[in-house]
């Protein structure tokens, strides 16, 4: 007696080794995803190696197989001796390498050592920082809130967090000024308080926030420059001389390129750039007053005659356009941008100004300025009579 599969055994028959390729590949995912973010967090001693690796490789070549062969400075029986002519490429292609190894290894240090000091210490204002009220300030986006601050006599951006710190100098509540935000790791645990937070680099172990925000984004393109650098100067090398150790270290080379520009694309660094450095906003505020909403509400605070104002606007008040955010990130000049130690001139400045923290842009002074000739509630212009219009001298009597 023949025996028939049901119809409800078919689909299942059909689609079970669907279900076992889908549950295979999400593991194969699941362990690649893994390996990934935890070598990703050992990635700051990768980088150390990567850069001495690297250093040695292209010293191996230039210098020991290539340099000191053809100057004459190296003696004994060779497998290849070089062409002198090619003398002086070798030495500017060394040269090269030192100032993008320079770059990158400086941004790297300076990144680390600001942010060892944020983090064991705290962020200190400059010595200038005006630190009371001014007439433009930041606000939380709860009005009753800001206004309880303000009448308190403090910031109406007040942290709560920050409120249980107290300043050491003043004997008071810790001051705060526009822009800071509260810090945390990818793990949650409490920072402090930093101008501009963006966010906790898990990836490099460090802050990025006013005082390491060049430094980062200069090391993000640094990087693959670096290692585009160092495989064109081994490719170099393959087609110039042939020893036994070429083509190994070549390889290595070349495997290492597409796994950086991976590691910037899985960042991503191109939105850190488009963020902080184009749009002047940190990926803190965008999460807060941007994403998520119908439309941008940046809360603010006007502080006149007639007391504490709370406005919310729909666009950044800091944005001071594309040029203006870049100078203000990088550097006033072009030929600041560059370098990691020309400090940009906010991060000197910040708080000093004694009628606000941070420049505010164009559309912001717009906006103050048109809401200055707007008539409170209740209040309406009514037309002179004509005798006052003739005692005061108006163009027109009728």
């Amino acid at each position: 007696m023949s025996s028939e599969s049901s119809p409800e055994s078919m689909p299942l028959a059909l689609t079970a080794p669907r279900a076992v390729l889908s549950l295979l590949r999400q593991g194969i995912y699941a362990l690649v995803a893994a390996v990934f973010f935890g070598v990703s967090a050992w990635i700051p001693v990768l980088l150390c190696l990567d850069l001495l690796g690297h250093t040695w490789l292209v010293s191996h070549y230039l210098v020991g197989c290539y340099i000191l062969p053809a100057s004459g400075l190296r003696k004994g029986r060779l497998i290849f001796r070089p062409d002198p002519n090619d003398l002086p490429r070798a030495c500017a292609l060394l040269g090269f390498y030192l100032v993008v190894l320079a770059l990158t290894g400086g941004c790297l240090a300076h990144l680390w050592w600001t942010g060892y000091r944020l983090l064991r210490k705290g962020y200190q204002f400059p010595s200038g920082a005006v630190l009371t009220l001014k007439p433009t300030m930041q606000a939380l986006r709860d009005p009753v809130a800001s206004a309880h601050w303000f009448g308190t006599g403090r910031r109406p951006n007040l942290c709560l967090d920050c409120l249980k710190r107290r300043c050491p100098e003043e004997g008071g509540h810790r001051p705060i000024l526009d822009r800071v935000y509260h810090g945390r790791t990818h793990k949650r645990k409490d920072l402090d308080c930093f101008p501009l937070w963006d966010h906790y680099c898990w990836w490099l172990w460090t802050p990025v926030c006013l005082p390491t925000q060049k430094s980062y984004l200069l090391f993000t393109v640094y990087i693959g420059i670096f290692h585009l650098v160092s495989l064109g100067i081994v490719s170099w090398s393959l087609g110039s001389w042939w020893t036994r150790w070429t083509i190994p270290p070549y390889v290595v080379a070349a495997a290492f390129l597409p796994l950086v520009f991976l590691w910037v694309k899985m960042a991503p660094f191109w939105g850190q750039w488009k963020n902080q450095v184009f749009r002047n906003q940190t990926h803190h505020e965008m999460g807060t007053f941007v994403r998520y909403r119908r439309e941008p509400a940046w809360p603010m605070g006007l502080a006149g005659p007639n007391g504490f104002e709370h406005v919310v606007v729909p666009f950044n008040p800091w944005d001071l356009g594309t040029i203006g955010n870049v100078r203000a990130a990088l550097g006033d000049h072009w030929w600041q941008w560059p370098w990691f130690w020309c400090i940009p001139r906010r991060v000197k400045e910040y708080g000093t100004n004694p009628d606000w923290d941070l420049p505010f842009g164009e559309q912001w002074n717009n906006f103050v300025e048109g809401r200055s000739f707007e008539l409170p509630q209740g209040i309406e212009l009514t037309r002179p009579p004509p005798a006052i219009r003739r005692r005061q001298g108006f163009s027109s009597e009728t």
